[in-house]
């Protein structure tokens, strides 16, 4: 389970309001996001990203102690395998892309972790309710990067019932809309529908990933375009860059994106290259024998 750490956490009452309780002899403190999500979900492994006491502006706008007064409660309560308290380095938790960079470090180092200790299949959860309202939504854009199925969950006000946490859907809904339309058109061959659809994301995408992503894929469907209206020296030149930059640039690309088959993708871009190269060769040289590299259209019909 993942977490961000609010001012609502470990619990919701404030500092004089439990003291006052304390000293009336009386225990009644309201759980937080964290956890009130620990005590019904029952995860084994617990994850909370609160923001960075040394990055913090005044002690008051951290809540790297609130997680760890959280971590021994969720030890001591719940008894997780374990919890580990990752602040997010930033000091603005409302800025959105300095977040995003923050936790994409943050969820990287966590998959390193869970894959070093505890090899194996999980149920991932992310708890959508503690923390600004950028950092979820910085969340929400990141999480939809990943190789990776998560579940969706937030608390409710406890005055709704017992029964706090409920699932919830992933809200980024332009982006994945576009997405969606993106990987409809690849499917059905829709070139210049592709094309726009990646023109569209470089303008809307508020990540600098996703539009690294989108510009290669523009330019291999403008070449995939090219090719189709027997335009083989352009289409060479648009498939050339996406190729170098997945053959020089692999490991950065695995970074940002883990799990991603860079290899096969390198792989089937190089031979687009070659094919390209060598139809255009010979078209320029005139040479009218017969064989793939003339008549490309009858070739890739047939096979």
């Amino acid at each position: 389970m993942f977490s961000f750490v609010g001012m609502r956490d470990p619990y919701s009452d404030d500092n004089a309001k439990r003291l006052l309780n304390r000293l009336k002899g009386q225990e009644t403190l309201s759980e937080g996001s964290v956890l009130t999500a620990c005590r019904q979900l029952k995860p084994d492994l617990v994850y909370l990203f609160p923001s960075s006491k040394e990055k913090a502006a005044s002690v008051e706008n951290q809540t790297e102690d609130r997680a760890e007064e959280a971590r021994e409660i969720i030890i001591r309560r719940f008894g997780v395998k374990e919890c580990s308290v990752m602040p997010l380095m930033t000091e603005n938790a409302a800025d959105h892309t300095n977040v995003y960079s923050c936790l994409r470090a943050n969820m990287q180092k966590a998959f390193r972790s869970l894959t070093k200790n505890y090899p194996g299949e999980y149920e991932l959860i992310f708890i959508l309710s503690s923390g600004t309202q950028q950092m979820n939504q910085a969340a929400q854009l990141y999480l939809s990067t990943l190789p990776y199925e998560f579940k969706y969950f937030r608390c409710i006000d406890p005055k709704h019932g017992s029964d706090r946490v409920k699932p919830m859907q992933l809200t980024v809904a332009d982006e994945t809309v576009l997405l969606k339309s993106i990987e409809a058109s690849a499917e059905g061959y829709h070139f210049y529908s592709v094309i726009e659809g990646c023109e569209k994301l470089l303008h809307v995408s508020i990540l600098k990933m996703r539009r690294g992503r989108a510009q290669m894929i523009k330019e291999c469907f403008t070449a995939y375009e090219q090719t189709d209206l027997m335009h083989y020296e352009e289409a060479y030149k648009s498939i050339c860059d996406p190729a170098y930059y997945c053959n020089d640039c692999k490991e950065r690309i695995l970074e940002e994106q883990p799990g991603l088959p860079i290899e096969n993708i390198s792989g089937v871009l190089n031979r687009q290259v070659q094919f390209l190269n060598r139809l255009k060769a010979k078209l320029a040289a005139n040479d009218e024998s017969e064989d793939e590299y003339n008549l490309v259209d009858l070739y890739y019909n047939i096979i």
